[in-house]
């Protein structure tokens, strides 16, 4: 159980991919393949689009060292009231190469690693696509990926966990070292070079009998100013975030989760009107609430059936209408039904269909109150060799 939770918190610090969440799996090698197509659209303004992606990893587990690859191809197209011109682009995305290493010192665990990101995706676009993107996160709920590339990166992490009484207890961090790289192609004096970033995590692991557990995690992230060609331009504000799950057999054959995540973020630092990087005159960032509840019904020996129901809100930030960063918040409610078939000792597949309704409310984005379909269908395979 204490492998297993310290594999948690390894993506909840890392968050390379879907693959990390299958290497607690048994094998020397695994390969992890996904498939993942969605779409949406609004259906009082014309905005709508899709996206497609194929990501894959292959993980090589040694017990006490391991290593990794992922890649993710992806194709994105969308139209907005917002811009002219569509905004397409295909292609791969940068590349992430993972390292790890574990030991136990007494009744410690450690797991310590490095990522190396390398920049096979794409991070230059012409003004005229830059024009085109979407910057507000409203993004975030109707696209899994809004980034492309960056610079060669790297990330070193670190957590240890250790189990005392009915709880296990872990801490870790990992630091984002971002590497600079041209914004566009098409003009001079652009190497953006993004502020590092260090995501800190303490979580608990609490053993409450009869095969239930609660698990409450506390993270923090903090990152440094990005810079475009020398000039300071931009410092995102620091995030905290609060997260508890409750994990329980229910009924016989049936394990529910219930969750719930609070995230506040505090003011971003931006260029004033006399050039200078200053802190925001107000918050432009929302806090975030989301409560869900998910579970897996073992319907055979080799089928279960698995959903999630969840809601988010994002409340409004500190700006008002015509401020030019005013956002009045959305709320999101989604449902994601689905299956896990197990092939084998050595393999299984899942698949999942995701309906949500994401409601963005009228602000300097949207010119009206808007409310989003996004449908998002993934099916998997992992094989262990």
């Amino acid at each position: 159980m204490l492998r297993k939770f310290v594999t948690t918190l390894i993506v909840t610090l890392c968050a390379t991919g879907i693959g990390d969440a299958v290497a607690d799996e048994k094998g020397t090698l695994m390969f992890s393949v996904y498939g993942n197509y969605g779409s949406w659209n609004a259906d009082s303004i014309d905005n709508s689009g899709g996206q497609s992606m194929v990501y894959s990893q292959l993980v090589y587990d040694a017990s006490s060292w391991g290593a990794s690859v992922t890649m993710t191809y992806a194709s994105t197209s969308y139209d907005t009231i917002q811009s002219d011109n569509s905004f397409n682009v295909s292609g791969l995305t940068d590349t992430v190469i993972g390292t790890y290493y574990s030991a136990k010192i007494n009744d410690v665990s450690i797991r310590a690693g490095v990522d190396l990101i390398v920049p096979t995706g794409k991070n230059s676009f012409p003004l005229d696509e830059r024009q085109s993107m979407i910057t507000d996160d409203v993004n975030s709920d109707l696209m899994l990926l809004n980034h492309f590339g960056g610079g060669l990166s790297f990330r070193p992490h670190v957590i240890a966990a250790v189990k005392r009484g009915r709880v296990a207890w872990a801490a870790g961090f990992n630091y984002l070292v971002s590497g600079s790289y041209d914004t566009s192609g098409d003009l001079e004096n652009d190497t953006y070079d993004p502020g590092d970033k260090l995501v800190a995590v303490i979580s608990a692991n609490i053993d409450t009998g009869d095969d239930q557990f609660a698990l409450v995690t506390l993270s923090f992230t903090t990152a440094g100013r990005d810079t475009l060609d020398g000039d300071d331009i931009y410092r995102q504000g620091d995030v905290v975030a609060l997260e508890a799950r409750y994990v329980r057999n229910w009924f016989d054959l049936f394990k529910g989760t219930l969750g719930g995540k609070i995230s506040m973020q505090g003011k971003n630092d931006i260029v004033g009107t006399d050039n200078s990087i200053t802190s925001e005159t107000g918050n432009s960032n929302g806090n975030i609430m989301e409560i869900f509840f998910s579970g897996r019904r073992r319907v055979a020996s080799d089928y279960s059936l698995t959903g999630v129901l969840g809601t988010k809100h994002v409340a409004a930030n500190s700006y008002s209408m015509g401020e030019g960063l005013a956002d009045a918040g959305r709320d999101v409610v989604y449902l994601e039904p689905g299956l896990i078939w197990i092939v084998d000792s050595k393999a299984y597949v899942t698949a999942k269909l995701r309906y949500a309704t994401v409601s963005d409310y009228q602000d300097d984005f949207s010119p009206e109150d808007a409310r989003y379909n996004v449908i998002t269908l993934e099916v998997g395979m992992v094989y262990s060799f």
